[in-house]
């Protein structure tokens, strides 16, 4: 079954790799790996397109939601909002491009560790309830990075949470 006339959005990068990798220009990817690989899978034009563009569009979906999730978060503590807004202004300034430095922000660093632990704690409070929480993260129900830094405004290390799940999955189906 043919993709919608709206999916030249996925047809146009497809394209352009196709094109690239023609004349050896093209990087490693997903896609450039079904295209390299087109006839071993069985793959339509048409498939190859539907499965590059929706993994563009799962990681373009990811990033748009964190970002939603970091604006509600700010406007909700327009305290902590200033706070990070005057970190900047002294790390950065506006002379130049912000950097990846977390040793000169620690007040973002702190920040994005709370966001990251509220979506952990929510997460663990579902598999380890409540009580548990309380003896991982402090005060777990209040979004307070100031918790993340020690007394010199630097980033603790005392508190740790995982990023990324407890271990396998199993279906509860």
């Amino acid at each position: 079954m043919p993709l919608s006339s709206n999916s030249q959005v996925f047809h146009d990068p497809l394209s352009r790799i196709s094109r690239e990798l023609a004349t050896c220009q093209a990087d490693s990817s997903f896609t450039c790996y079904l295209l390299d690989n087109h006839s071993s899978h069985k793959l339509s034009d048409e498939e190859i397109t539907y499965l590059a563009g929706s993994l563009f569009g799962a990681g373009s979906d990811t990033n748009a939601v964190v970002i939603m999730y970091v604006v509600m978060v700010s406007a909700c503590h327009p305290k902590v909002q200033e706070t990070l807004q005057e970190q900047l202004d002294i790390g950065v300034g506006l002379d130049r491009a912000p950097t990846f430095d977390y040793n000169s922000l620690p007040h973002i660093e702190a920040f994005i560790l709370e966001l990251e632990a509220c979506n952990n704690r929510w997460t663990c409070s579902l598999c380890f309830g409540r009580d548990r929480l309380c003896t991982v993260y402090p005060n777990p129900d209040k979004f307070d990075p100031d918790k993340w830094l020690n007394s010199k405004s630097k980033v603790r290390n005392d508190i740790k949470f995982p990023s990324y799940g407890f271990g396998r999955r199993y279906s509860l189906a």
